[in-house]
């Protein structure tokens, strides 16, 4: 995939009208948040448990009431918090689940690994409602089926209040100014994180860095430690500290400026830095071997349906594939909202350098820990 960088994003996301306050449903038809349709297989699943491994924004209680309700399905759910160590907890067997949420090249990383099993896109409804090009992308399309369901994407962005600045910065060397000490806020994603350094230093490849380029990327993340206020685990943390005043900077994905204006914070903007960035393209993978395995459609189709996809936009910020959540958002008069954030631009995906273990995963975990210590 081709480099993602600033000029282009600014030309898709240029033009944008004037922030849209969030007040209310959907539609007056809409049902509440997480109430999805009943289960659409004609024929009922086996009651029983499904266990998901996936992070905060991927799920919503309503959704588990509603299945559990209506189709005996008993959702569990494990928190997942860091890619890798999501990983590494299933390669040791220290985690049960059927299906699991990864990121870029995590997805074929589980299929590599002989962990996961193609989904047959034709077992789901949901499919139907999302952006056709979502089922073609090459992480997830494979000779025997999806490899996993699409869910969001986004560039990763430099998140500022302008207010606290001495001027509106263009690039990441804003996060290592001395002047922004215990300023920062970021997430737990170490790999993310490391390879945003990749692309502060200039690396030529971020996922496959030499040695003199991961020294240069672990000395800036080491003048970053002294900035970095908090290492949260969830995106609704981020937004907390910056509504709150109790950071200025963070790294994080699309729309994170509306949630903290809904959050009555500050005015705050985001860019992408002058010298690229990363994305994120996120999946639900079905693991192989799941005991539960059968219960999985009609979890995907009722996470995902366009409804529920169209709240998660609302509350969570970043774009999804549910192409229907689209049109339901235009009809609600979030429209605005919604192309400031490319929900409608899915194509954009295909620029970015996306997120994943690469070549060096130990020694960019081991960069990680050497900067920042063990605090994620």
């Amino acid at each position: 995939m081709r480099a993602f960088g600033r000029r282009e994003f600014l030309r898709l996301a240029a033009g944008s009208a004037a922030a849209l306050s969030v007040h209310g449903r959907v539609s007056a038809a809409t049902p509440p948040t997480g109430t999805p349709r009943p289960s659409p297989s004609p024929t009922p699943v086996p009651r029983g448990e499904l266990r998901l491994l996936t992070s905060a924004d991927h799920w919503d209680p309503g959704v588990i009431r509603t299945l559990g309700t209506h189709d005996g399905i008993d959702v569990r759910v494990t928190p997942l918090w860091d890619d890798a160590e999501a990983h590494r907890r299933v390669v040791a067997g220290e985690v049960s689940a059927d299906l699991v949420t990864a990121d870029g090249g995590w997805i074929t990383r589980y299929q590599a690994d002989g962990l996961a099993t193609p989904i047959d896109a034709k077992e789901l409804e949901v499919t139907a409602e999302l952006f056709p090009m979502a089922l073609e992308l090459e992480p997830l399309a494979g000779e025997e089926g999806l490899l996993g369901l699409p869910w969001s994407w986004s560039p990763l962005q430099v998140v500022c209040d302008p207010a606290r600045l001495s001027a509106i910065p263009d690039s990441w060397d804003v996060l290592v100014d001395p002047r922004n000490r215990k300023r920062v806020v970021i997430d737990a994603q170490r790999l993310d994180l490391v390879l945003c350094a990749a692309r502060a230093t200039g690396a030529a490849d971020p996922h496959a860095m030499t040695d003199a380029e991961l020294a240069a990327a672990t000395d800036w993340l080491t003048r970053l430690r002294p900035n970095v206020r908090r290492i949260v685990r969830s995106r609704a943390d981020v937004v907390d500290l910056l509504a709150s005043g109790e950071c200025t900077l963070a790294v994080a994905s699309l729309g994170v400026p509306d949630l903290v204006r809904d959050a009555g914070g500050p005015e705050v903007v985001a860019f992408v830095p002058r010298e690229g960035t990363i994305g994120s393209l996120e999946a639900e993978v079905a693991l192989r071997e799941a005991p539960n395995a059968v219960r999985i459609p009609p979890w995907l189709d009722a996470a995902g349906a366009a409804e529920v996809a169209a709240e998660s936009f609302l509350r969570d910020g970043r774009p999804l594939f549910n192409e229907r959540a689209l049109r339901l958002l235009v009809d609600a008069g979030h429209g605005d909202r919604a192309r400031r954030y490319l929900y409608d631009r899915p194509e954009t995906v295909l620029d970015l350098v996306l997120t994943g273990p690469g070549e060096r995963p130990d020694d960019y975990l081991a960069a990680w820990a050497a900067a920042l210590g063990e605090e994620a």
